[in-house]
């Protein structure tokens, strides 16, 4: 064995480290804000899915797999295996690296478009003679919106 000398053990540590490295320099960075701010997967995943209009469960059904396996991901890992990684981009509708916080989302559902989605979910859930009655009440609404212009 070689002797190690014993400030090659307090090297990391010792006032000249960050100095030397810059290592206090980059913590202020932009960059490292950035990082700092940025939404974890888990936190992505969770938005994602409920942008969608999804619940746990449905995302569960749609990939293969427990509603816990999706609550353990959207709280507590963010450290997806890749091939659950791919079934929810492809379900949830973004690339790979959408999810992983590589790219920015580029989504394209609003708040309110969300609350279409989900109403029409609903109303997808109704019986067809309800739909029809629904469907004729919102036509109606419809032309009389556009004769008040």
């Amino acid at each position: 064995m070689f002797p190690i000398p014993k400030s090659y053990f307090f090297a990391s540590v010792s006032p000249p480290f960050p100095v030397i490295f810059g290592w206090m320099e980059f913590l202020g960075t932009p960059a490292m804000k950035k990082m700092k701010n940025a939404k974890t997967f888990s936190a992505r995943l969770a938005d994602l899915r409920k942008a969608r209009g999804l619940s746990q469960q449905q995302l569960a059904d749609k990939v293969n797999v427990s509603r816990r396996v999706i609550a353990y991901y959207e709280v507590e890992s963010d450290n997806p295996p890749s091939n659950l990684v791919v079934l929810l981009s492809d379900v949830l509708n973004v690339s790979a690296d959408e999810l992983l916080g590589i790219k920015p989302i580029e989504s394209d559902i609003t708040k309110s478009s969300l609350k279409f989605t989900r109403r029409m979910k609903q109303i997808e859930a109704l019986p067809p003679s309800q739909q029809k009655a629904l469907l004729k009440n919102i036509d109606m609404f419809l032309k009389g919106a556009e004769v008040n212009k």
